[in-house]
């Protein structure tokens, strides 16, 4: 496609870009979205998780958050982290919007505690927890032994 008065960066021109059709999926192929892709992969992997300090602000963009305690929850013969705490909008473009708790699931423990990053915070193994059912499982028990609605998982 050409525009009067338009003149195509030389650097796509040079790589092959410029007047290139774009070729048609294969047919054969059964489609896979990019982000069910990633979630594959991720799932097959390791994160880490650094444990912050407890009781501290932590300042972000709006406001802060305060994570008050980790627990280690026993499901199914392996150990589920969890992160309580609290956040408080007050510096939002809105005006503030208060307080509330939340939960914060990174997954089952893979490794607890085995090094430290650069700031000398310990760091663990986590592997997220992906299936649905688990999930739900896992909510439920927060939501009934803290008295908590707001829970995130990794």
């Amino acid at each position: 496609m050409s525009v009067k008065g338009y003149r195509t960066p030389s650097w796509f021109r040079m790589k092959g870009f410029a007047n290139k059709k774009q070729t048609k999926p294969d047919k054969d192929k059964p489609k896979v979205s990019k982000s069910k892709r990633l979630a594959g992969e991720r799932s097959k992997m390791k994160q880490e998780y650094t444990h912050l300090p407890l009781n501290e602000e932590v300042m972000g963009l709006s406001g802060f958050y305060i994570p008050c305690k980790e627990e280690r929850l026993k499901y199914n013969g392996k150990e589920v982290l969890y992160v309580m705490g609290t956040t408080t909008l007050d510096s939002s473009c809105c005006g503030g919007g208060g307080t509330c708790g939340y939960a914060v699931v990174p997954g089952f423990v893979a490794r607890w505690k085995t090094k430290k990053n650069k700031a000398g915070l310990p760091i663990s193994e986590v592997e997220p927890v992906e299936d649905e059912a688990m999930r739900r499982e896992i909510g439920k028990t927060i939501r009934e032994t803290e008295s908590i609605g707001n829970i995130d998982f990794w």
